[in-house]
């Protein structure tokens, strides 16, 4: 293609406003005798401006073309890049394994904001490859997720389409498990066809989640879910609000031998047509509940973890004074703590034994923030005559301080990890405090390190053993809002315990093999102050220091000269 080639314009007219300012500032005549030179100077002038209109024009015209060439090049370049990318010589099992990755679940979304193609016809739609690939691999199509936020015309505007999405997704996913969720929060219906479709291959179902509006509490089509006979391949189910759709697929229950995990939110179990519940292994149990439906939960013979979260009611509870033996299998616990006084949380673990319970997680109030002594007496109640061995602890934004915290850890001397989340600005108690270092730090003489060889040592050798807090313990996770401690304290206290004793290794005491600690406040002590620890982690020792602005403490660069000079002394 040709195109204009630039040359130089050759103006008719000289621009010189000097001298018509001159002729401006002249006496009359003066000026009435430049009157034809100015008007010839005028016509000139036009003729001149044409001519740059008309160039610019031209060159405006090519810049377009040149740029839409340029575009076109472009995007055929990429597509040449994309031809010979390493993506295409991956082999197909390794494609298998990134799609699957990358599509962990098909969203549904019969919402106009955020409609958008499930990731696995998105996948399907790249290249003829991919297409391949994304057909071949059924595991992309087992997972749907359905979410439907507008009204019903709007549902019947989409209902068609969805249908037909739905049934390529059961078709392509061929016989592997489903995962179906159904998320319905302003509306109560879904198409029926969709339903008829999706219940059709309940046998395929593994995972089950149902989440309604908590005012409608029901959809139109759950009477469908009372066809269902058996659930052979259910191991997990959820329910979010819908009371009314277990009581419908309580049939099916009766013959779900695999389900091993069960979380209700604000929904009542028919225990009373289910009774038995030996393959249940994990449960959750969340929000308002009837009294009689924390009753089955003891009833539970294989139930390994059990996390209560908020359980409140405002009906009278009886309390099951027969513990069965089935609650002794717990190893897992996780506990929202409670402030007010219609949570039957604590009721029920007044009446569970937990002999064998390991791990124990517990979470500070969050819709009723304030001081919870008493949930915590009850839960170390139950912990207490149990007669368990506690080997893990972590605490979310618990409300206690820094001495009930000592008083606690002097009852759970088994415990080898803590892990405490203690970021809430309105917590006003300070959890962790250099009090608390102080009674987690091993006294006795230290094994020195670089960084205190310069310091003076006064530390004596202790003459008989102190009783130990946390003997055991070998892993420390912490992350704080603000710093409440010094950074001395707390280096202090990880190199006595790495650093053990003969005399504490005879007590069976354990080394500390892992320390987290994560400082979300700006004004912090700085990276300096954390120089010891990383002398330790030359040594095994596993570390990580997080503050603001850092990603990560590094270890200071020492001088070979500075290291042979401490060697020496």
């Amino acid at each position: 293609m040709a195109y204009l080639i630039c040359h130089p314009l050759h103006p008719r007219i000289t621009q010189t406003p000097d001298k018509i300012t001159e002729a401006l500032r002249s006496p009359v005549g003066s000026f009435y005798s430049l009157l034809n030179n100015i008007s010839q100077h005028i016509q000139e002038g036009e003729v001149d401006l044409s001519n740059l209109t008309t160039r610019i024009l031209a060159l405006e015209s090519t810049l377009k073309t040149l740029k839409q060439e340029q575009e076109s090049l472009q995007v055929y370049l990429n597509r040449c890049r994309s031809a010979v990318a390493p993506i295409r010589c991956l082999p197909f099992e390794i494609m298998d394994h990134i799609f699957v990755l990358a599509s962990e679940c098909n969203r549904f979304s019969l919402d106009a904001a955020l409609h958008k193609d499930p990731i696995a016809f998105s996948l399907a739609a790249v290249c003829r490859s991919w297409r391949d690939v994304a057909l071949a691999t059924p595991r992309i199509w087992s997972s749907l997720a359905i979410r439907i936020m507008q009204g019903e015309r709007w549902l019947e505007l989409r209902s068609d389409s969805l249908t037909t999405v739905i049934d390529l997704c059961l078709a392509r996913s061929r016989h592997l498990p489903l995962s179906v969720t159904l998320d319905l929060q302003n509306i109560n219906s879904i198409p029926r066809t969709v339903m008829e479709r999706l219940v059709s291959e309940s046998h395929r179902w593994c995972n089950l989640t149902i989440s309604l509006n908590s005012r409608l509490g029901r959809f139109a089509e759950e009477k469908i879910l009372s066809t269902i006979t058996e659930l052979p391949a259910l191991a997990a189910l959820e329910c979010s609000n819908a009371t009314d759709a277990l009581v419908r697929l309580s049939q099916g229950l009766k013959k779900a031998p695999k389900l091993a995990s069960l979380k209700l939110v604000n929904s009542e179990w028919p225990h009373q047509k289910i009774a038995n519940m030996s393959s249940l292994t994990s449960l959750e149990l969340d929000g308002d509940v009837v009294p009689e439906g924390t009753e089955w939960v003891p009833r539970c013979p294989n139930l390994t973890h059990l996390s209560l979260w908020a359980l409140q009611t405002t009906r009278s509870y009886r309390r099951v004074r027969d513990i069965p033996a089935g609650s002794r299998s717990i190893t897992s616990l996780s506990v929202m703590l409670w402030t007010h006084v219609d949570c039957v949380t604590g009721e029920l673990l007044r009446n569970l034994e937990l002999p064998l319970l390991t791990s124990l997680s517990l979470t500070g109030p969050s819709e009723y923030p304030g001081p919870c002594e008493k949930a915590l007496n009850t839960l170390w109640g139950c912990i207490s005559h149990s007669g368990c061995t506690l080997s893990s602890l972590r605490l979310d934004n618990v409300p206690i301080d820094d001495k009930a915290f000592i008083t606690l850890l002097k009852l759970i001397p088994s415990l080898t990890e803590i892990i405490i989340d203690h970021h809430d600005p309105t917590l006003h108690r300070p959890l962790i405090t250099d009090a608390l270092f102080q009674a987690m730090q091993l006294p006795g003489k230290q094994k020195p390190t670089k960084a205190t060889k310069k310091s003076t040592r006064s530390t004596v050798q202790l003459e008989s053993p102190p009783d130990l807090l946390l003997p055991k313990l070998q892993q420390l996770s912490l992350k704080v809002g603000c710093q409440t401690f010094k950074s001395k304290q707390f280096v202090d206290m990880v190199s006595s315990r790495r650093n053990l004793q003969a005399v504490y290794v005879e007590l069976g005491a354990k080394c500390l093999q892992l320390v987290e600690l994560i400082v979300l406040d700006e004004a912090n002590d700085g990276l300096d102050a954390y120089e010891a620890l990383f002398e330790l982690k030359e040594e095994g020792l596993r570390v990580e220091v997080k503050i603001p602005e850092d990603e990560e403490v590094k270890e200071p660069v020492q001088d070979v000269d500075e290291e042979d000079e401490d060697d020496e002394e």
